[in-house]
């Protein structure tokens, strides 16, 4: 993969505070999963099955080379194929050997620094922004795709709508912007702002993208 953010890396960014680098949003554990999922499915390891869609086929378990999306795809052949997608994300979220390397990644590469500080009998460790320069670039290319009035890129619509769900879209822009574009961000997080010359992969791999990010709600109210 190249060295552009991924969706599960641009999920975590906007996840995180500029300056204290504690995370933001309630979800952003199911956010990451189906960030992995989206990946995957759009690197061609996954594929979609069934009509409508609900479950989630291996078709390829060659690596994509990067070290936390193929983690991801090897928990996901470890639970078998064809599983429905919410057994994965459940499988995915919160797992710290997997999403740790997430955070690593962003600090090598200068992104955001890893901080430690102690508090009693714990070490706690925060990232706060080190180069604001991918973030910005992220958000304003996000800000760009909710204030238009076409279709959306693949990408940039299921990193909207999956920080539309992981409830992290408020923390980064603001309040009157969010009420302004209410319906096209609940479009966009519907699937429904699709480029009409996407490849059939790319259209998959969105509505995929929707499908998990639409479970997150269901799950965390299921699990409390």
């Amino acid at each position: 993969m190249t060295n552009e953010l991924t969706i599960p890396e641009s999920i975590l960014l906007l996840a995180l505070n500029d300056e204290t680098g504690e995370r933001k949003g309630a979800y952003i554990d199911y956010g990451l999963a189906g960030a992995a999922l989206t990946e995957l499915v759009l690197a061609g390891r996954l594929a979609e099955v069934g009509e409508p869609p609900k479950k989630l086929a291996v078709v390829d378990t060659k690596p994509v080379g990067n070290g936390y999306i193929d983690a991801c795809l090897k928990v996901v052949v470890a639970c078998s194929s064809g599983r429905n997608a919410r057994e994965y994300v459940n499988a995915l979220a919160g797992n710290r050997e997997l999403t740790d390397p997430l955070y690593d990644r962003l600090a090598d590469r200068g992104i955001v620094s890893e901080t430690k500080s102690k508090t009693l009998f714990f070490t706690r460790t925060t990232y706060p922004e080190a180069n604001p320069a991918p973030e910005r670039e992220l958000e304003k290319r996000l800000r760009a795709a909710i204030a238009g009035t076409g279709p959306v890129e693949v990408r940039d619509g299921a990193i909207i709508a999956l920080a539309y769900y992981s409830d992290i879209l408020q923390h980064n822009f603001d309040r009157d912007f969010l009420k302004t574009h209410k319906a096209r961000i609940k479009a966009i997080a519907e699937g429904g702002m699709l480029p009409a010359s996407a490849t059939k992969a790319a259209i998959e791999a969105v509505q995929a993208a929707v499908m998990i990010a639409t479970m997150i709600p269901i799950m965390v109210v299921a699990a409390t």
